[in-house]
């Protein structure tokens, strides 16, 4: 279970990366997300993260699937996903400051190029 102020902290982090604004991370999201903390996933290694944490299988994860995945995150297993669920489970005992946060929407809008609220796989490169 998280305390209060580490669930507060994953939901703002949740919001952050939700930036279609959805209420849902799709799999482009959580590939910035995972790239911004600093941990590469192949494509097909990150389709297959969603799908083990994706409870209804539409290869989106809603705030409950995310809380979930997170509460069973451990530090063990050298593995790229668990690298991923112990760093977001360790950035919740910091929370982010608004620079923080305003440089995860510089980054965000650095790729969203047309202005759409999502990155596509053009602007990405």
């Amino acid at each position: 279970k998280f305390s209060k102020e580490e669930r507060m902290f994953i939901e703002k982090l949740f919001q952050a990366f939700d930036t279609d604004r959805s209420g849902k991370i799709d799999f482009l999201e959580f590939k910035i997300l995972a790239r911004k903390l600093g941990v590469e996933m192949s494509d097909e290694e990150l389709k297959k993260s969603i799908l083990a944490i994706d409870a209804d299988g539409n290869m989106e994860l809603d705030l409950f699937e995310f809380l979930l995945w997170l509460e069973g995150a451990q530090a063990e297993g050298a593995d790229p996903f668990s690298m991923l669920k112990a760093k977001i489970k360790a950035q919740g005992l910091k929370p982010l400051n608004n620079a923080q946060i305003e440089g995860l929407r510089e980054c965000f809008n650095h790729f969203d190029t047309d202005g759409s609220g999502s990155i596509d796989v053009e602007e990405l490169g």
